[in-house]
């Protein structure tokens, strides 16, 4: 196998920012398992090409392949290398660069994937970093960071040491509090709509009136804001023979 590792690289690395999740995800466990199989020795430049792609200002999937790749290698290199590399993980977190910030921050989604129950050692250094994030200026950063937030909680809302840290999580919770409050309005806004459309409709209706009629009828009931509140997409219609 040695002796193809410089053909079969770079076809790994193509693969591992491809725009479908899934094939990335294959990628990057390829690049686990060739490192714990061949060691890292055969691959000199694969972790800083890694760390290099996280702050490019290239796409996003760029920088979450990259991600997703450095998670497998790190939990394939072990324990003691994984404690050397993440001072400078949590650092770039709050580099100038946004791209750079939305990179670093995205490993945090999958470290808990690759790592498994090993991860939660290192939460507390983590969430101050997922926190800031957070509260960034930049969008791309505050997604990167609730993405990772959302898999903190997926994998270790219920252990012990979650628990020490319930002040951490209740901040998450009270950040996440507004797109709570949206998706309930929204809910409501249905609610009220389909109620009133049900008692309106009737044989020989124009479709277009009942398109109309029912745009109208949200703009109305969730008072329409510009691009605060409205409709997000036109009503979709088709007769039924």
């Amino acid at each position: 196998m040695i002796p193809y590792i410089g053909l079969l690289l770079p076809e790994v690395k193509k693969v591992l920012v491809d725009p479908i999740p899934e094939v990335r995800s294959v990628a990057a466990r390829a690049l686990g398992s060739l490192i714990r199989g061949m060691g890292e020795e055969n691959f000199p430049d694969l972790v800083s090409w890694l760390l290099e792609t996280l702050k490019s200002d290239g796409s996003n999937v760029e920088r979450s392949g990259a991600a997703q790749g450095l998670s497998e290698i790190l939990a394939a290199l072990g324990k003691d290398y994984f404690e050397q590399i993440l001072p400078d993980i949590i650092r770039n977190c709050s580099h100038q660069k946004a791209s750079v910030r939305d990179g670093y921050l995205t490993l945090f989604k999958y470290f808990p994937r690759s790592l498994g129950v090993q991860f939660q050692n290192y939460l507390q250094q983590v969430l101050p970093a997922i926190l800031d994030g957070l509260a960034d200026e930049n969008e791309s950063v505050r997604e990167a960071a609730l993405s990772a937030g959302h898999v903190l909680v997926e994998h270790y809302a219920t252990t012990n040491l979650w628990r020490t840290t319930s002040e951490e999580k209740r901040e998450l919770e009270r950040l996440e509090k507004p797109i709570y409050n949206s998706v309930r309005r929204a809910a409501e806004v249905h609610r009220q709509v389909r109620k009133y459309i049900k008692g309106i409709l009737k044989p020989g209706m124009l479709m277009i009136d009942l398109c109309e009629t029912l745009e109208n009828t949200v703009r109305k009931v969730i008072w329409e804001n510009s691009l605060q509140a409205g409709i997000a997409f036109p009503t979709g219609c088709s007769l039924n023979w």
